[in-house]
């Protein structure tokens, strides 16, 4: 493949191209590519294969090898050799046109590959030595089979495997969202104000869910960072007075950080007095840059703006998990899974019961109705799910178009009708009340 590559795109500079699993991959530095260059790719793979050309293993001196990897001007193949230890160096020519760094081995001919069990899958942006820091290159995948039928087959477990996947069956069907992040484009005067409108938002929701107490820390610039010293002071000093602002006290984590810019990190305190790292704003100096981001300012030129990322809750998984230990699963009226459940004292009652949950969910409320056993088993049942609400429904209620009401708590409310316990529940949802 890297023979064909070079072959099409001669100022293509070549790197590494190892096996995986169920295939290979090869890193180029070069433009960027299209599915329509892997077709002209494969086609050009397709010419070598039939020309049945050797594969031949040479031994060479390192400095054999330096001085032949100098002349192609290969740059990245020149790091690779300083980095092997052993000697000496091995290299694989490809008929008499191509040659490569290898330790093998390999087929004798590129006839003995089957051409019709062979394919490029995709292309996609790797850094060189997967550091950030360097060069982005082009990765070609593919992969390769004896026969066509073992190639159709992994086809088929691609596409299965494709049609399954959570990610997208999620979202078509509605499943899940799990998106906490959000980005914030200002210019540089206007850092401290979205700060302080985050911190603000920050301490609103988390106030909504019962917590009060934070441990805030101000991470300020790292040894190895991007931007120029001017951008970081004032974005750092923006953050130290949005916190100002707020009134919060907060420690100073000299150089932890992101390389890319100085961030705000709350830890909230649970019912336990444990800390746990959530909410984050940061200041991202990278993005921008690297994405070629620009504004028109008043004069009419074209400015770099700054990039704010906040996550308010952080990790979906992580607030939940910290949500139910906090509250041990005793949770408020208004954030319980299920608000109310409704218990006939015997099926006669059952049909009532159903009327009055259809009222309540088409007003918005989590209801359910539980039946086929005993009363009380229904009841314990409902308290050991730490259901908020019970309304107990028997012939009376019937009859009056009443429920009886009584908290998981065994605290009796009275019996009241329909409307009147819609009408509370609203209230106390609305306030974040008990009943």
């Amino acid at each position: 493949m890297a023979m064909a590559v070079q072959k099409l795109f001669p100022n293509a500079k070549v790197t590494i191209g190892p096996w995986i699993d169920n295939g290979f991959y090869y890193d180029f530095d070069m433009e960027p590519l299209t599915d329509k260059d892997l077709k002209k790719i494969k086609k050009e793979m397709d010419r070598i294969i039939r020309r049945n050309l050797p594969l031949v293993r040479e031994e060479v001196s390192r400095e054999e090898a330096q001085k032949r990897i100098e002349a192609l001007n290969e740059p990245y193949k020149l790091e690779i050799l300083n980095s092997i230890k052993e000697e000496p160096i091995t290299i694989y020519h490809i008929g008499e046109e191509w040659w490569d760094l290898c330790a093998g081995p390999h087929v004798e001919s590129t006839g003995k590959i089957n051409r019709k069990a062979v394919e490029l899958e995709s292309v996609a942006g790797a850094y060189w030595r997967g550091n950030e820091n360097n060069q982005m290159l082009q990765r070609i995948y593919g992969t390769a089979w004896e026969n066509e039928d073992q190639l159709k087959a992994y086809i088929h477990f691609k596409e299965e495997a494709k049609r399954r996947d959570h990610r997208r069956l999620g979202q078509d069907l509605d499943l899940f969202s799990i998106q906490d992040d959000a980005h914030i484009f200002c210019l540089e005067d206007q850092i401290r104000d979205e700060i302080r409108g985050v911190l603000d938002l920050t301490e609103q929701i988390l106030g909504q869910f019962g917590f009060r107490g934070y441990e805030i820390n101000l991470s300020t610039r790292p040894e190895k960072s991007v931007g120029n010293d001017d951008i970081w002071e004032k974005a750092t000093i923006a953050l130290k007075e949005a916190l100002d602002d707020k009134g919060w006290e907060y420690k100073v984590d000299e150089g932890g950080g992101a390389f890319y810019g100085p961030k705000i990190d709350l830890k909230i305190e649970d019912a336990l007095g444990r800390k746990w790292q959530c909410s984050t704003v940061q200041v991202d100096f990278n993005l921008p840059e690297r994405f070629d981001i620009t504004y028109v300012d008043s004069n009419t030129e074209k400015k770099r703006p700054i990039m704010i990322h906040r996550a308010v809750l952080g990790s979906l998984e992580r607030f939940f998990g910290v949500l139910i230990e906090h509250y041990a699963g005793d949770f408020p009226l208004w954030l319980a899974p299920t608000q109310a459940r409704i218990l006939p004292v015997t099926d006669n009652e059952l049909q009532y019961c159903k009327e009055v949950a259809s009222e309540m969910k088409s007003r918005g409320f989590r209801v359910e109705v539980c039946h086929g056993e005993r009363l009380p088993k229904l009841i314990r049942n409902a308290e050991t799910q730490k259901v908020p609400l019970m309304a107990v429904v028997g012939p009376k209620e019937v009859q009056g178009r009443t429920l009886t009401i009584r908290s998981r708590h065994n605290e009796e409310i009275g019996t009241m009708s329909v409307d009147e316990f819609i009408g509370r529940l609203q209230l106390a949802v609305a306030n974040k009340s008990s009943l």
